[in-house]
Parts: structure tokens; C-alpha cells; sequence
């Protein structure tokens, strides 16, 4: 490890200046896990611990943004090859750092579980020395946050520059949204091995790992980290007040809502109280649309206020993400609600067809920037959280999918989902908004065209049926009108 050190004290990006593979070598990214033995892939682990944690300090400790972009896309480097290969608890090490790093301003995290630990021992009499620390291990989740404190600290920082936040929050979300990608290709069969969640569906396993990253948030702000505020008052400081915290507030209530549901629905299908097929079919729908739920919710993180007027604070689809987290919670809430009741009645006919309210909100997420419509590579952040926008809103409506067929399958009287608003919100997401009105008007077009070459042949059909009903036989009448032509032409002749 002192030697891949002494390498990137020369040049972090050493084996691209020389041309070489030198520091690959050292760290053996090379080798594939499949190849090394059980021992040699401990003491690569060993090896990669190592240096993420130098990694860590380098970025931290950055003095301008060209360096620490080129530390953070080391570590962005090392995780994308550490997923390739399930649990990648160091791709989730980043991950946390990432998000510590971007989000909060950790100066005053505590872990309160370690220190809770640590007095009860101290109550027992147990003395400690001055130089000695306590025993107990920070906590996984807090980790990353005690880690990024501890490096301020020693170098005497009073924060990380808002411009170095922006470049770890768009590898955060690029990151996240590659962490996604592989779990979706492992239960799809696409890896051997170990497995990220167990044996669970593409739903279920990524909902967990969006739920975990969501819980870390929240831990970190109960224990002392503060996150960084998108909206400022007059002075320019972050804006913590009331109506500044409203909207959040009221997102993090339709997050709750979801998460509750999706986590019922697990509930109730280890349970199994119930048919085990329909029941799968809600978790399956349940943890696909709470998924989509996380990762909008993550996309709420700022990374706070510019330290200079001259950089350009890029939150600015916040306000839409609001409103699809609301609108989300809706459309959850009433499909669970028109399964959880199948038959309705004749006063609730008129009332909107859930499966109609979620294939709508899905389509305008997609052609929204949210989904990454329209972002233009402007906004370097957006464009890295719409990825992951689009790969959880393929769960969304794969889960509406699963949900429609395990109730056809078991042919359930849930009335007709499918109806002709999904069908043309279908249609038009495909093939263009005035995809459905130019094929109505090509129907009035052909109806009339039919209608007109009815009546005409009406109108010429007439004589033939009188002559067929006088009995006149139509092909005399043709050869005697050809002799009439030919005695007029004789005539003319003379």
C-alpha cells in the first residue's frame, strides 16, 4: 500500500500519465474474484479498504476542485469494480461517503448508540485511561459521517466547498443508479454467487437497498448531522423555516404512507393468510412503486447553497418532485384500495381507474427533467438522479404489470383496469400526444368515405334492380347498343 501511496503522490491519475497499469497492478484490479482463491481475495479486500480510506482523505482534504474530482472519480472507479460482485460492501462504503459528504454537514454528528455504550460501561466501574478510547465500534450506518468529522478535524477544515459536494452528489446518484442496475441484472440471472438481498424479486431487493440508503439519511440527522438546505433567507444563509420546511415535511409523510404499505405487503405475504398469488402479485406492485418512492425522496437531498454568487445552485426541479412524491402516495393508496375492495358500486363506477392514475403519473415522470426529458446535460446532478428515476419507474410499472395478471389469472371481479384511458395514455407515451386524436379523425374520415360510397352505389345500384326486376336481359341490351354504334358510324360515312 506505501508504494501505491507514493504513486499517487506523484500524480493520482499515475498509470494514465505513464501509460501503464502499475497502481492497477498493486491494487490486483486485474484479477477477477472467480480466479483468486479465498485467501487471495481477502487480502484484496484487505488492500481496496485501504486505499478507499486514503481515497477519502484525498477528497476531503482537497484544496482546489480539479484534485478532488480526481480522487472522487478514483473512488467512483473502485466502486463500479467492486459491483461487479455481490454483497460489494465497499460499493455501499462509498455510497455512504458519497452521500455523508454531499448532503450533511457532519461537523456535529455523534453516533449516541456508542456513547450510550460507552457511559454504561464507565457505570460499572470499568477504568479507562486518558489515551485509551472506548471499545465499542461506531455504528455501519453512521460510519461514513464520523469518518468525514474525523478528517476535518485533523486537517483543521471547516467544511467541504459546496462545488466538491456538487461532483460527489452526481457520482452518488450515478452510483446508486449502477448499484440498481446490477441487482436487477442478478435476479434476472445475469450473476453467479452471492447473492445482495437473497432470494427476492427485482422489486423487493431494490426497494430494501433504496429503504437502506433512506434510513441512513435519517439516522444521520437524528444523530447530529445537518443537511444542507436548498432554499436561503435575505442573507443568503440556508432557510430552515417553517414554510421553507413544509413541502419536505409533507413529502417525508407520502414517503411514510408508501413505505407502510410496501412493508404491510411483505408482511402479509410471508404470512401467507391469503392466496399466495395475489398476495404476491400486491408485494411485487407494493415494493416496485415504494423503490420509485425512495429514489424521488433521495433526489429532496441538497447539497445546500453556493459559496460563491458565481456558482449556480442546480436544484431547481424540486417543486416537481414534490409533486410526483403527493401524487405517487395517491395512486398507491387507491389501487391498493380498489384490490383491497373488488367489488364496487354502481355510485363508485365513475370514480378514476387507479391502474389509469399510475400509467399516467409514470409517463409524465418520464417525459418530465425528472426523467431525464429535456435536462439538456445542463444540470449534472438531475442528469445522474434521472437514471436512477428511470430504472425504478421500470419497477413501478413492471410491479402494475405483475398486479393486473395475478388478478386476470385468478379472474377476480376488479372491474376492467385495462380500459381505454390506459390504452391511450399508452398510446400517446409511444407514439406522440395527438397519436390518439389523428386516429379518431381518421376513423370520422373513413366512416364518411363508407358512408358516400354506400349512397352511391344506392343511387347507380337502382337501375340495375329495375332491370333485373323487368326481367331485361342486361347483355342483349349490351350487344344491341353495339350495333346501334356501328350503323351510326356507316350513316356518318355517307
Amino acid at each position: 500500500m506505501a508504494f501505491v501511496q507514493a504513486f499517487l503522490s506523484v500524480d493520482p491519475r499515475f498509470d494514465v500519465k505513464t501509460k501503464t497499469q502499475t497502481v492497477t497492478t498493486l491494487l490486483m484490479m486485474e484479477n477477477r474474484s472467480a480466479d483468486l482463491s479465498e485467501k487471495h481475495e481477502g487480502h484484496r479486500a484487505a488492500i481496496w479498504g485501504r486505499y478507499l480510506s486514503l481515497l477519502e482523505e484525498q477528497v476531503v482534504s482537497a484544496k482546489n476542485l480539479h484534485v478532488a474530482t480526481v480522487y472522487i472519480e478514483l473512488m467512483f472507479k473502485l466502486a463500479k469494480r467492486d459491483l461487479s460482485v455481490a454483497p460489494a460492501y465497499l460499493t455501499r462504503r462509498v455510497v455512504r461517503f458519497f452521500m455523508s459528504a454531499a448532503f450533511f454537514d457532519c461537523s456535529g454528528l455523534m453516533d449516541l448508540a456508542r456513547v450510550a455504550a460507552s457511559s454504561k460501561k464507565k457505570k460499572k466501574g470499568k477504568k479507562t485511561s486518558a489515551h485509551e478510547s472506548p471499545s465499542v465500534e461506531a455504528s455501519l450506518e453512521l460510519s461514513s459521517g464520523l469518518r468525514i468529522k474525523e478528517l476535518l478535524n485533523s486537517h483543521e477544515l471547516q467544511g467541504i466547498p459546496y462545488s466538491h459536494r456538487a461532483i460527489m452528489s452526481a457520482r452518488f446518484f450515478s452510483l446508486l443508479s449502477d448499484f440498481v442496475s446490477a441487482i436487477n441484472a442478478q435476479n434476472r440471472g445475469g450473476s453467479k454467487g452471492k447473492s445482495f438481498y437473497g432470494k427476492v424479486s427485482r422489486p423487493e431487493a431494490v426497494y430494501r437497498a433504496l429503504s437502506e440508503v433512506s434510513g441512513i439519511c435519517s439516522l444521520l440527522e437524528t444523530s447530529g448531522a445537518k443537511q444542507f438546505q436548498i432554499h436561503t433567507d435575505a442573507n443568503g444563509n440556508d432557510d430552515s423555516s417553517s414554510e421553507a420546511e413544509e413541502p419536505m415535511l409533507a413529502s417525508r409523510k407520502h414517503m411514510l404512507q408508501v413505505k407502510k404499505i410496501a412493508d404491510d405487503a411483505l408482511v402479509e405475504e410471508c404470512g401467507g393468510s391469503g392466496d399466495s398469488e395475489l398476495l404476491r402479485a400486491k408485494a411485487v406492485f407494493a415494493t416496485g412503486c415504494g423503490a420509485l418512492m425512495m429514489s424521488m425522496y433521495l433526489q429532496l437531498n441538497s447539497c445546500g447553497v453556493p459559496d460563491t454568487i458565481d456558482e449556480d445552485n442546480t436544484d431547481d426541479d424540486t417543486d416537481a418532485v414534490h409533486e410526483y412524491i403527493a401524487d405517487l402516495a395517491d395512486s398507491v393508496a387507491n389501487f391498493c384500495a380498489a384490490i383491497d375492495t373488488p367489488s364496487r358500486s354502481k355510485g363508485e363506477e365513475e370514480r378514476e381507474n387507479p391502474l389509469a392514475a399510475v400509467a399516467g403519473l409514470l409517463v409524465n415522470i418520464l417525459s418530465s427533467s425528472v426523467g431525464g426529458e429535456d435536462t439538456g446535460g445542463k444540470n449534472a446532478i438531475q442528469s445522474s438522479a434521472s437514471k436512477l428515476t428511470r430504472e425504478t419507474v421500470k419497477l413501478a410499472w413492471s410491479g402494475s404489470i405483475s398486479m393486473i395478471s395475478g388478478l386476470h389469472a385468478k379472474e377476480v371481479e376488479y372491474g376492467n383496469f385495462v380500459d381505454e384511458d390506459v390504452m391511450n395514455i399508452l398510446i400517446e407515451a409511444v407514439c406522440g400526444a395527438n397519436s390518439t386524436k389523428e386516429a379518431t379523425d381518421g376513423d370520422y374520415e373513413s366512416a364518411e368515405e363508407s358512408e358516400s360510397s354506400e349512397d352511391e352505389l344506392e343511387d347507380g345500384g337502382g337501375v340495375f334492380a329495375d332491370a333485373s326486376k323487368s326481367g331485361m336481359d342486361l347483355d342483349e341490351v349490351g350487344n344491341a347498343t353495339d350495333e346501334d354504334d356501328e350503323s351510326d358510324k356507316k350513316n356518318d360515312s355517307y
